[in-house]
């Protein structure tokens, strides 16, 4: 796989989706210090950003900056994860200090862009719920109001789960996009 390829016109064959699965897990626990190299680093920037965003709830600047650098870590262990599964320890053994590479760019993009849009389709999807109700069902009947805000959770997934695709193909280096998804 390159930097410069795309997707092929249509589908190579049929993903074996629960077999695919299965062997997540077999590397996952076949292999528990290639999880730990993955995911040292990310953990570590997760644990200092969890720090900072207390204090930085003052200061305007920060406290908009320290969400984007939260999908950092996310990145890194992503990407590391996504190649380890997909392209075998042989060929991307996760490190314990993982470079920044075009791949991780790529990632974060789609990420960053994913993040946006389900945050828009949830907000989106709440308003309306509490225009439809007049903001009094709450009130009303508080077991009703937790159904529809998990029914509006899941429609606002959706449209993740449905181009979530396009992170595998970035961490191998694949320009396959959200059209392709």
């Amino acid at each position: 796989m390159s930097e410069n390829s795309g997707p092929p016109p249509s589908a190579v064959r049929q993903v074996p989706v629960f077999e695919t699965v299965r062997e997540a897990y077999v590397v996952l626990f076949s292999s528990p210090g290639l999880l730990v190299k993955a995911a040292t680093v990310p953990f570590i920037l997760s644990i200092v950003i969890a720090l900072l965003s207390h204090p930085a709830r003052e200061n305007v600047i920060l406290s908009y900056t320290l969400p984007l650098l939260g999908l950092v870590p996310y990145t890194l262990f992503g990407v590391a994860w996504h190649r380890l599964t997909l392209l075998g320890p042989r060929d991307a053994a996760p490190r314990i200090f993982p470079s920044w590479q075009r791949r991780h760019w790529r990632f974060f993009f789609y990420v960053l862009v994913a993040a946006i849009m389900v945050n828009i389709l949830f907000f989106l999807f709440a308003s309306l719920g509490k225009a439809w109700f007049g903001g009094r069902l709450e009130a009303a009947s508080p077991s009703a109001a937790n159904f529809i805000n998990w029914f509006f959770l899941l429609a606002a997934l959706y449209p993740l789960l449905r181009i979530s695709f396009v992170f595998p193909t970035a961490a191998v280096g694949e320009t396959y996009g959200y059209r392709n998804s």
